[in-house]
């Protein structure tokens, strides 16, 4: 799907780029994770801000209470991820409150924000993205058992690299983790998630809800080492907003082993390694593929960090495709002086897809991302972060082959 189509937003007016330049002038802002190095599609340009922590803005119930600014401004060459390449500036401005609440053994966190992003030619994709998260932890003194709770919901308008477009979506999250110690070292830990991304049926792509259930069986080597066998069981439904499609409704069981903590020496993360078998509703085709969930972090020298990663996995589209998805890489990360660090980031993505109106033949991409980003912190409550992003995707269908890059800066002021 390749048209670039417009989208629902709330009916705030748009910003004028003289009240963003104006704010930023008066106090230096930055768009604190804006930029970040994850494996997402939109973000993957964006290298967020050196973390400045923050200090209280205020008590409130035996809580405390946060206040950040950011803004972010940046020259996108390819905003719609396609081969028409359409380019523009676009700007982001984005305050956030954040509450945390500490008391014996239970810790409450909640933050609410809105992200205002605005472009200078494509003013029919300017957007105001609310989002908000709950999240409650309760670990039982002598840490033999612990509950985690998290829910969140967030308005998401940004190029989908599935589809290549920009689009909107409502995105939800629920999940619930309980873990117990049946011995010192022997115990289990029971989870659930549901994820749902609603989209407008104007649109003709799909929603996706996404429950799953999962038990995992651990042995703790060390207060910092853990070894699991983890079975998780995943439904994916689609809403089916256009006629004709093909149905790909599927179930995932995935089995497998890993190991979070400090692996070895100066080396530490998480290493998941499993089987995952999806089976599609209507037909009963089944398609088997490895399971990866890797993060390992070396810190070979004090100031220096070098992280691989590697991800493979079943996903959904929506645009009515499933998705084998790919990916791997390296980042590195250095703080040069107590003030400004220097990172960079390598990775290779591939996407096999399946199902789809618009697919005559089995879709294949293979994508190259280069990341840098420099990032300097003027004080403790403000940093700012410059990132450039080239990115390269070499698709068998012809409209999702397209080159990107990214280059802009951003300001982050905490309260």
């Amino acid at each position: 799907m390749t048209a670039h189509t417009s989208r629902p937003c709330l009916s705030l007016r748009r910003l004028p780029l003289a009240l963003v330049a104006g704010l930023a002038a008066l106090l230096p802002l930055s768009a604190s994770a804006v930029a970040d190095f994850s494996d997402g599609q939109l973000d993957a340009h964006r290298l967020g801000s050196v973390g400045a922590p923050s200090v209280n803005f205020a008590d409130f119930a035996d809580g405390q209470v946060f206040f950040n600014l950011t803004a972010l401004g940046e020259y996108n060459s390819n905003i719609t991820l396609n081969s028409s390449e359409l380019s523009d500036w676009e700007w982001q401005l984005t305050p956030e409150l954040e509450y945390l609440h500490k008391k014996g053994v239970l810790t409450l966190e909640f933050d609410a924000g809105v992200l205002v992003d605005l472009f200078n030619k494509d003013t029919h994709d300017d957007a105001e993205n609310p989002y908000t998260k709950l999240s409650l932890n309760w670990a039982e003194d002598g840490g033999k058992s612990s509950l985690d709770l998290t829910a969140s919901a967030r308005r998401d308008t940004e190029p989908n690299q599935f589809i290549n477009t920009i689009a909107t979506s409502d995105d939800y999250n629920l999940s619930a983790a309980f873990a117990h110690h049946l011995t010192e070292k022997f115990g289990y830990r029971v989870h659930a998630d549901f994820n749902g991304s609603a989209y407008n049926a104007s649109t003709g792509f799909d929603s996706t809800y996404t429950p799953s259930v999962g038990l995992d069986a651990f042995y703790q080597y060390s207060p910092k080492l853990e070894s699991f066998l983890n079975y998780t069981y995943r439904w994916t439904n689609l809403s089916y907003a256009a006629a004709g499609q093909t149905d790909v409704n599927s179930r995932d069981q995935r089995l497998a082993v890993g190991l979070k903590g400090d692996l070895l020496t100066k080396l530490t993360g998480n290493v998941t390694v499993g089987f995952v078998q999806r089976r599609f509703d209507v037909g009963g085709d089944e398609h088997g593929a490895l399971f990866a969930d890797t993060s390992v972090d070396w810190n070979y020298l004090e100031k220096c960090n070098v992280t691989v990663f590697a991800n493979h996995d079943f996903s959904t589209s929506p645009g009515d495709q499933s998705v084998t998805a790919f990916t791997t890489g390296l980042e590195f990360t250095e703080d040069v002086t107590e003030k400004i660090t220097l990172g960079q980031r390598l990775a290779y993505g591939n996407s096999i897809f399946a199902g789809g109106t618009d697919i005559v033949t089995a879709r294949s991409d293979n994508t190259d991302t280069l990341n840098l980003r420099a990032s300097y912190k003027f004080t403790d409550l403000i940093s700012s972060n410059l990132f450039f992003t080239y990115q390269k995707a070499r698709s068998t269908e012809a409209a999702s082959s397209f080159n990107q890059t990214v280059i802009g800066m951003s300001v982050t002021a905490k309260f």
